[in-house]
Formats: structure tokens, C-alpha cells, sequence
């Protein structure tokens, strides 16, 4: 063995000792947030140029920021925030706020005691789309390169999808939260990251995995089950009896979440079924193109393909394992389901992806094009649809 062998696995191991990871681009342990602040300002710089260019673009399509704040589900948001949960079939063959977790609008009330309802829930809504970049920056940041981080909040702004994040849904608060408990967990703050897992799994769904994602890669990485992998598991457990005490105390139901989405015509399947049965939609209307279908499917094939090659590059045992295991259990849950709706926003929690899409961003300046284009024309005809009250994504 060489001398250069040995300092290269050396570096190696001091730098999984430490939470990094070594770069084969640079030739180098890649730094992390470990010995770097937080505070930095491009996140929020990305957050401001996102924001301020939806708005525009929306006026322009004749929308209202305001208003369209609380369009689809946003509406429902601010029924809960607003007059609480309301039960008035308990046949669960209509559309009721029941369907909706309560994380978001039970945040939100002390801020529209102060400011009114819906201003509060405007302040909200922004705050968590910023800290959503800021989380995802970091989170990205602490098991790659800062360059590497840069270009996932980039890619996340780029995402069509992202309209959700400045709405009034859960979009924004769940991908910060799980963010943040990737960014505690690679950071070793596991007390911090299974509260974080808990409030994942108050706004949404697919939120009860985040902590025991964060488990199972906790436990290939050591190849231990300790205390904080036990931890990390009950979250998810923790975050579904949170939410069904807090429907039980308001509508005498603790699974009216569930029960309520048959109104919706969603029920669970194997994985990818109904994308079988979209793509033969597809298909069958020939050469009539169904965009915003189309767009979903597209959406589910893109993270598929990154998440591959992200878990290809990296594996479970490195560094980017928690975010690796959030990512395939936020891509996998939404697609057991025969609706196909909603796919291009639901694909945003599986942010992991971004991990390949900002390497590759890194090396091919020809991709940056690639991914501008296609973002900002998906964005333009998703934010038309959303100011004319079509339903979006």
C-alpha cells in the first residue's frame, strides 16, 4: 500500500468521524456545516428573488398574491385555522376540513390572534417557505459542499411545484421541518431532530416516516439499534396519536384524517399503479396533450432517476443517508395512491434528490440550462392555471 493510499483512507475515516464526506470531484474532505456558520444569506437571497418573481408573474397572469394565497387546499387551511375542524358528515362521502392535518393551522392561530386571519396566515406561509430554503441549504450543506448546497435551493426554487410553498399548505412547514431534522442528525443532535420528525409528522402524511426513516439509516450507518434509533422510530408513532388526539378532542373522531380521503377519491394501492393507469390517460388521448398530467408523471420520473443515482453515488452508510431515507420514504408513500394529482408538488419532499441535480450542476454547465428552462416554463404555466382558479398540480 502506497503512502498516498493510506493518507486518502485516512482522510477518509477521519472524515466520516466527523460527519463529512470526501468528494472524488474535489479530492478532498467536503466541508460541512460543522465548520461553518449557518448564517448565511443565500438561502434567503434565493428565497427573496423566488418569491418576489412568483409574485410578479402571477399579477401578470391577472392573479391576486393575496387571494390566491388560499386557493385548493390553502382553503381548506383557512377553514381549520378559522373555525376549527368541522364534521358535518359522518358518512365521510363529502369533502370536509377533517381530511386536512391539523400542524399548520394549529401553528398559525397565535399569529392571527395577532394579525387577523388571514394576514397571519400570509406571515406564516412565507416564513415557512423561507425556512424551507434555509433547511434544505443546510441540510444539503452539512453532507456535501456548500456549492453542492447552493445549487439544491436553486433547483428547488426552479421546481414547478414550488408554488405550493408561499400558499397556505403544509408544503412549506414539512419540508422545513424534515430539512431541519436531516440538518440536527448530521449534526448529532438527535434530541432536536426527533422533535423536528415529530412536528413532520403533524403536517402531513407521509411526516410519520420522516423519524423512522431517519431510524433505518441510523442503523445501517452504525449497525447498531442505540436509544436515539429507538427515538427517532416512536416520532412517527408519536406525531399519528398527536394528530388523532387532537381530531378525537374536535370532531370525537382520531381517524377522520384517514376516513375523510375517499372524498377525494384517494385510496391506497401498490406503488405506481396509478401512474400505470395515468399513463394510459396519457397515451389514449393521443395527440391531445394533457399537460399538467403529463407534468406529474414527468415529476415522478425525474426524482425517481436522482434518488437512483444519489443512493448509487452514495449509499445508506455515508453521511447522506438520513437525507437519502427521507427522500425515498417521501417519494414512495404519495405514489400509493390511484390519484395521480398533485405529484409535481407532493415529489418536492423527496429533496434528497437534489443532491445529484446540484452535483451535476456543479459539472455540467450545460445542465444549469436544462433545468432553468424547463423550471421556468413548468412554473409560468402552473402559476397561469393558478391565477385563472384552474387546479393546479
Amino acid at each position: 500500500m502506497t503512502e498516498v493510499t493510506r493518507e486518502h483512507q485516512r482522510r477518509r475515516c477521519v472524515g466520516r468521524r466527523l460527519g463529512h464526506v470526501t468528494s472524488a470531484q474535489y479530492g478532498r474532505p467536503v466541508t460541512t456545516l460543522g465548520v461553518r456558520r449557518i448564517g448565511t444569506l443565500f438561502p434567503v437571497a434565493v428565497w427573496a428573488v423566488w418569491r418576489l418573481g412568483h409574485i410578479a408573474a402571477l399579477v401578470a397572469f391577472g392573479g391576486d398574491p393575496v387571494d390566491d394565497s388560499f386557493r385548493f387546499d390553502g382553503a381548506w387551511m383557512r377553514s381549520v385555522l378559522e373555525g376549527g375542524y368541522v364534521l358535518s358528515d359522518e358518512s365521510y362521502t363529502v369533502q370536509q376540513n377533517v381530511a386536512f392535518f391539523p400542524g399548520l393551522p394549529y401553528l398559525t392561530r397565535p399569529f392571527a390572534e395577532v394579525l387577523g386571519v388571514d394576514a397571519g396566515a400570509l406571515v406564516v406561509a412565507n416564513l415557512a417557505a423561507l425556512a424551507t430554503f434555509c433547511a434544505v441549504f443546510a441540510a444539503v450543506r452539512a453532507v456535501s459542499e456548500e456549492a453542492v448546497a447552493r445549487r439544491a435551493v436553486i433547483a428547488l426554487a426552479l421546481w414547478p411545484g414550488s408554488i405550493a410553498l408561499w400558499a397556505f399548505m403544509s408544503e412549506g412547514v414539512f419540508l422545513a421541518a424534515s430539512g431541519a431534522a436531516v440538518w440536527a442528525d448530521s449534526r448529532r443532535r438527535p434530541g432536536l431532530a426527533t422533535f423536528l420528525a415529530w412536528c413532520a409528522g403533524t403536517f402531513r402524511a407521509v411526516g410519520f416516516m420522516v423519524g423512522p426513516a431517519l431510524a433505518v439509516a441510523r442503523v445501517v450507518r452504525t449497525r447498531r439499534v442505540d436509544g436515539v434509533a429507538w427515538a427517532y422510530a416512536i416520532s412517527g408513532a408519536a406525531s399519528l396519536a398527536t394528530v388523532s388526539l387532537l381530531q378525537h378532542l374536535a370532531v370525537g373522531d382520531g381517524l377522520a384524517f384517514s376516513r375523510s380521503q375517499e372524498a377525494w377519491n384517494r385510496s391506497v394501492t401498490f406503488p405506481g399503479r396509478g401512474l400505470v393507469r395515468a399513463a394510459r390517460e396519457v397515451v389514449d388521448e393521443l395527440p391531445h396533450l394533457r399537460l399538467e398530467l403529463t407534468m406529474n408523471l414527468v415529476s415522478v420520473a425525474v426524482v425517481a432517476a436522482a434518488l437512483v443515482l444519489a443512493t448509487r453515488h452514495f449509499g445508506f452508510r455515508g453521511a447522506q443517508g438520513g437525507a437519502l431515507a427521507v427522500g425515498w420514504f417521501a417519494f414512495v408513500i404519495p405514489l400509493c395512491s390511484d390519484l395521480v394529482a398533485s405529484q409535481v408538488r407532493y415529489m418536492m419532499g423527496a429533496w434528497a434528490a437534489t443532491l445529484v441535480l446540484a452535483l451535476g450542476m456543479v459539472r455540467l454547465r450545460a445542465l444549469w440550462l436544462i433545468v432553468a428552462t424547463v423550471g421556468f416554463v413548468g412554473t409560468l404555466f402552473l402559476l397561469q392555471r393558478w391565477a385563472n382558479g384552474d387546479f393546479v398540480a
